[in-house]
């Protein structure tokens, strides 16, 4: 049996609230890495590549050769990603309730969910990976408090998260 390399794709259309999913997903499978986006040798390196490119043919193509998956974000009168790709084995789905910080839904429970749908599809996650979610969106939080009054401009490179970057969609 030939063992391939894993590799995610977080493919989302905007405001979705993809970058806390793409946080989490890097810290599961890239732990410790800066979030890496679109097509670049850097995001070649990841396991976990950001996108708004919701044309899963060309990221299937692009990745032929490893064990692809797709983890997505969908909202509520928001575009989606085409109704076909969702039927697709390898594609999860998050709605954007199930990551949204709320006093009845806590970061923990973002991340212990985001756990438990990942495993359902990719065996063998270290359930240690909640923690080490929980712990850097906290921190991406703390970072986004100092940086919200910002312009759109500013950039934090790590989250990939702007300056004004919450409450545009």
């Amino acid at each position: 049996m030939q063992i391939h390399r894993v590799k995610i794709i977080q493919a989302s259309t905007a405001h979705t609230g993809s970058t806390v999913l793409a946080n989490c997903l890097t810290e599961m499978f890239d732990k410790g890495k800066a979030v890496r986006c679109g097509v670049s040798s850097l995001s070649d390196k990841n396991i976990v590549t950001k996108t708004h490119n919701v044309d899963f043919e060309f990221w299937s193509e692009k990745y032929k050769n490893e064990d692809l998956f797709f983890f997505v974000t969908h909202r509520e009168n928001h575009k989606k990603i085409d109704k076909h790709y969702m039927s697709w084995d390898n594609v999860v789905i998050f709605q954007y309730e199930e990551i949204l910080e709320t006093e009845s839904w806590s970061v923990l429970s973002i991340c212990t969910n985001i756990y438990n749908k990942v495993l359902s599809v990719i065996e063998n996650i270290n359930p240690e990976s909640i923690k080490d979610m929980e712990a850097r969106i906290l921190e991406m939080n703390r970072i986004y408090d100092q940086i919200k009054d910002k312009p759109f401009k500013y950039y934090d490179e790590y989250f990939h998260i702007h300056g004004s970057h919450r409450g545009r969609g």
